[in-house]
């Protein structure tokens, strides 16, 4: 059905959503080829003409433009995914010069979404590439409607408000998600970094949600709305303490970014190409002990990723302003 008008409309695809991504061509196919292969020849040997064809004529989504979601949108962009729309309302500033690629001190006080924009075009590999930069919070009213376009969407947020909304279109909209982040942990009377991690993981049906794995657990949610963050959305469910205090900007360096974005990366090629036999699930990289960590959780029964899988627009999705407000 084609949106507002409900007139019928062929279908030129058919998305088969589990542990992985499949999408079966219909005779009213309008996907293209790369008109210029030999540019992607080197990934076209690992996953395939079709696997090429596939990146070409996907749309991903991608919320939040910072440290890992400049990474993940050069990422795509390079390997060759064809269709991007990507969300963010803020601006450069010189402290987001150490992570933010694609940013160079010339663009301080620009939207960091359109530098981005410029910079993912600039490195696209796919032929025609189209990038849709949103200028807004990705988890707004009209953010939500937009991202059900998507066929994969990127969490790239920082905080655990929006992550509610973007785990729960993962399962009522069938749109596989990957959510990733890094925590740092500073011991402020030694003025030391004592611990640090990074994780990725997919929310699909099939696999755990984020509430299942306690990522987002009612106290953490409770704490970072009352305004004492201290960490919790990347302490909760790690047996980390979630500790009080005012909220201020914790230590974020590249390496761990990169790591993060990468592992993310990684599961975007098994979801969209299967380059494996298996999909993991969340991966959790720990220092610094230097280990690599599959959860073992599985999704819960009465859980909404189980029981709420594929209702669309008859389940309300409550979505969520820049500072956890409704919007």
């Amino acid at each position: 059905w084609k949106a507002k008008t409900l007139k019928a409309q062929p279908a030129s695809a058919i998305r088969v959503v589990s542990k992985t991504l499949q999408v079966l061509e219909t005779s009213q196919s309008t996907w293209t080829d790369h008109p210029d292969p030999d540019i992607v020849d080197r990934s076209t040997r690992m996953w395939g003409r079709e696997g090429r064809r596939r990146l070409q004529n996907l749309r991903i989504g991608v919320v939040g433009a910072g440290g890992t979601g400049s990474l993940v949108i050069a990422s795509a962009a390079m390997m060759g995914v064809g269709k991007i729309r990507a969300w963010d309302d803020d601006t450069v500033q010189k402290s987001n010069l150490n992570r933010l690629l694609g940013a160079t001190k010339g663009d301080i006080g620009k939207a960091k979404i359109l530098v981005l924009a410029e910079f993912a075009k600039r490195i696209a590999t796919a032929d025609p590439f189209e990038f849709e930069p949103f200028q807004s919070v990705g988890t707004s009213a009209d953010s939500l409607v937009q991202l059900k376009d998507c066929d994969v969407v990127f969490s790239c947020v920082d905080k655990l408000g929006p992550r509610v909304p973007i785990n729960d279109l993962a399962y009522v909209h069938l749109i596989p998600t990957l959510d990733m982040g890094s925590w740092v942990h500073e011991d402020k009377k030694k003025h030391i970094v004592d611990d640090f991690m990074t994780h990725a993981g997919l929310l699909s049906p099939g696999m755990p949600c984020a509430r299942c794995t306690q990522k987002l657990s009612p106290r953490a949610l409770t704490r970072e709305a009352q305004g004492v963050q201290g960490g919790a959305e990347m302490r909760a469910g790690y047996g980390l303490t979630i500790t009080g205090g005012a909220e201020e900007p914790e230590p974020s360096v590249l390496p761990l970014n990169l790591a993060g974005a990468g592992l993310a990366m990684l599961q975007f090629m098994q979801l969209v190409l299967h380059v494996t036999p298996r999909t993991p699930r969340n991966l959790t990289l720990r220092m610094p002990l230097w280990d690599l960590d599959e959860s073992d959780l599985e999704a819960q029964p009465d859980c909404g990723c189980v029981l709420d899988i594929g209702l669309g627009d008859t389940c309300k999705i409550r979505p969520v302003g820049r500072h956890g407000s409704d919007s």
